[in-house]
């Protein structure tokens, strides 16, 4: 699983210059990552990262549409920028144990000696 993540500063309005920050994201999975994702489809609809893009509104990205990538995603804020980006990553690392999970419950039954 590899997540890209770019943002960058820059300025809007005409007469009034404020910063903004925008940012593009996309979630790449590996090949065996992808695979559990296509049998459990469900876990697509899963929410992955939430914060607050814009002026104020409050978002939430899925798994797929991290797949699907965003573009230009505009944050008044570098704190709310920071913030969003921390929760995709800790949602990543969630979404990276759950799959594995699933791998090994599709794998069959273990055995565990003591």
């Amino acid at each position: 699983m590899k997540l890209h993540i770019n943002t960058v500063e820059d300025t809007e309005g005409l007469i009034f210059k404020k910063k903004i920050w925008r940012m593009d994201a996309q979630l790449e999975l590996s090949e065996e990552e992808a695979k559990a994702l296509k049998a459990h489809p469900e876990v697509g609809k899963i929410t992955i990262g939430r914060g607050i893009v814009g002026t104020g509104m409050e978002m939430d990205i899925s798994v797929e549409h991290l797949i699907n990538g965003i573009k230009g995603w505009r944050f008044s804020t570098v704190a709310n920028q920071t913030d969003f980006e921390q929760s995709i990553r800790e949602g990543c690392a969630d979404l990276k144990e759950h799959l594995a999970r699933l791998g090994q419950m599709t794998s069959g039954p273990k055995t565990v000696e003591f």
